[in-house]
């Protein structure tokens, strides 16, 4: 871990509350807390059990709205194939385009469920604190508090005494409630995909080319795009995860140095 900071430890700086444009607050017309970031509603939001993200937690809204209409888009180019040479696999292209237009779907119900939570009237003045949610940015526990940062685009709070669960990502505070958990079921995710991806392309190379017939002929290009197609997500995945692990999980160890932070902000300088 490794910080660009210009001078000595300043923990009485960090000790001042949060800025009023972030935090956890209650959302106007209901009893629901969530985290606003000075700018929007985010998916986070405290339940009994403590901080948790929606399982529509796609920001922006937009990256739901564009990926949607791309994945329907692919799916009913495969319902649209009837040339001769593709009548053969048509059941086949029909599985596959519906597989596509379900996963549009989701991802725009996803946006749509975020849009909505966003569009929520801002916050009162008033910040709701709970054990649950601490330490907050700002919060001073011990020495050598500050904003560590773990990669260059991501730095996380430590207290002085503990890590925190909020990271300074693209200019903006959010926290990583959860994020263990999502990291792991992405990993998990990718897994399967590389793994039916490597079985189809298996048997689209060594199986198929043995068979004759205008069918198998035909269905084995299917299975080659399909499997390379699954081999090249599932790999883009695992490369992500990786590049962004800072933003899920906490660090096993504590940190040697520290980057002071604004006065009165919890913010990095």
């Amino acid at each position: 871990m490794s910080t660009q900071h210009p001078g000595d430890p300043h923990p009485e700086a960090s000790a001042s509350p949060l800025p009023a444009q972030m935090g956890w607050y209650i959302v106007p017309g209901s009893t629901e807390a969530r985290w606003w970031d000075g700018r929007n509603w985010t998916a986070y939001r405290i339940r009994p059990t403590g901080p948790k993200p929606d399982w529509f937690a796609t920001e922006p809204p937009l990256i739901g709205f564009a990926l949607g209409p791309l994945f329907m888009l692919l799916g009913v180019l495969q319902f649209t194939l009837r040339s001769s040479a593709f009548d053969s696999f048509t059941s086949t292209g029909r599985f596959s385009g519906t597989l596509f237009v379900l996963l549009g779907g989701f991802w725009l119900i996803m946006a749509t469920a975020m849009a909505l939570v966003r569009a929520k009237p801002r916050p009162a003045a008033v910040q709701l604190l709970s054990p649950m949610v601490e330490p907050l940015p700002g919060r001073v526990e011990g020495p050598g508090a500050g904003w560590i940062a773990l990669s260059p685009r991501v730095s996380r709070w430590w207290s002085g005494a503990r890590w925190a669960e909020y990271v300074f990502e693209n200019k903006k505070v959010r926290p990583t409630y959860g994020g263990r958990r999502s990291y792991r079921r992405s990993q998990l995710l990718s897994l399967v995909l590389l793994g039916i991806g490597a079985l189809s392309t298996i048997i689209a190379v060594f199986v198929l080319p043995g068979t004759v017939g205008h069918t198998a002929r035909w269905f084995g290009i299917y299975l080659t795009g399909f499997g390379v197609t699954l081999l090249v997500l599932s790999g883009l995945i695992l490369l992500i995860l990786y590049a962004r692990r800072h933003s899920f999980l906490l660090p096993k160890t504590a940190p040697q140095v520290f980057l002071p932070v604004e006065p009165g902000s919890g913010l990095p300088r």
